[in-house]
């Protein structure tokens, strides 16, 4: 089995747009703080489209799926789980259970099964845990010419749809995303074919399109307006945010395919780093929210803001992350995930 250097690389970049897209000061540069937040947005679907891609790439061959599992609740679900504690603690602290009208079991059950009702990022793990359960069906799939319409039919259904509200339906966000995740099966399918596609003019114009793409994207929802707040209201509606993150990751996967074919230290540790940078960057956003936001640092310019906002929520979470890897080695990743 191949290293795939380009995406790893792309994955060391999804986790940056993805914590970068959720600081709320991005949306307040002057000018072209909307336009950057929809640059970003939505990087979540390139996350789920690595997530295809190198379950494919990395099974394909020796896929059980009792092993599977073993792994991924070692490395993913149970971090979820510990630091569940954490966010539904905090809940119950701040009377989330009274506010929403149901009892504390109630609401520890409620919190586990959607992830994001404290900590907003954390809605990923019940979403891609379903991903992980169905990883039998799809490494069947991926042995037969049915994952290619399917990939086709699950973009179509993901630009034409929305998240769930508030994104605590992980059954609604996994309709939504599959078409992600399959497509990065197909690329890992392909993936020889794709690599011959480096250098050549075919692979330039598939580039330019790709921008294309997402410009005409950014021009759809900067002229007909912003998406919609929920599952049910999105259905049969053009997604103009995940239409252009279809029409970039193109652009970008075979630019990095052809720039980035090597080891890069700074987008490779952050690949590494990801799902550790995940679970604990939801926090910080929380602290951050709760407690700076209303600190005179609020009242800066707002590129200030910006930094300052970059500086706790990045900077402190890759700090944490690696005091946490110093401090408890490799059994780390059973709490961070990293």
């Amino acid at each position: 089995m191949k290293h795939s250097h380009p995406v790893e690389n792309l994955r060391g970049l999804a986790i940056l747009f993805v914590v970068l897209s959720h600081e709320g000061s991005v949306r307040g540069m002057p000018g072209v703080g909307e336009y950057v937040h929809f640059f970003l947005s939505d990087a979540t679907s390139w996350f789920v489209f690595i997530s295809g891609f190198l379950f494919h790439h990395t099974q394909h061959d020796r896929f059980s799926y009792p092993r599977y599992l073993v792994r991924k609740f070692q490395v993913i679900v149970l971090p979820y789980l510990l630091l569940s504690v954490l966010a539904i603690g905090l809940g119950i602290a701040l009377s989330r259970p009274q506010f929403l009208g149901v009892s504390v079991p109630g609401y520890v059950a409620w919190s586990l099964v959607v992830g994001g009702a404290m900590v907003p990022p954390l809605w990923f793990i019940p979403m891609i845990t379903l991903v992980f359960g169905l990883s039998f069906v799809f490494i069947r799939l991926s042995r037969t010419w049915l994952i290619h319409a399917l990939a086709l039919l699950g973009l179509v259904f993901t630009v034409f749809s929305e998240r769930p509200f508030e994104n605590l339906n992980p059954l609604l966000a996994l309709l939504h995303f599959i078409g992600f995740y399959l497509a990065g099966i197909v690329c890992s399918v392909h993936a020889p074919a794709l690599a011959r596609l480096k250098g050549t003019p075919a692979s330039r114009i598939l580039m330019v399109a790709g921008a294309v793409w997402f410009a005409a994207a950014a021009t759809g929802f900067f002229t007909f307006g912003q998406p919609a707040n929920s599952f049910a209201e999105g259905l049969g509606h053009l997604n103009f945010r995940q239409l252009g993150k279809v029409g970039l990751l193109v652009t970008v996967f075979l630019l990095f395919q052809e720039f980035l074919d090597r080891p890069n230290p700074v987008l490779g540790y952050f690949a590494r780093l990801s799902f550790g940078l995940y679970f604990i960057h939801g926090f910080l956003m929380l602290i951050f929210q709760k407690v700076l936001e209303r600190a005179p640092i609020a009242q800066a310019p707002p590129l200030v803001y910006f930094a300052v906002e970059t500086a706790f929520v990045l900077g402190l979470s890759v700090l944490l992350a690696e005091a946490m890897k110093f401090t408890l080695k490799a059994r780390s990743r059973y709490v961070i995930g990293y």
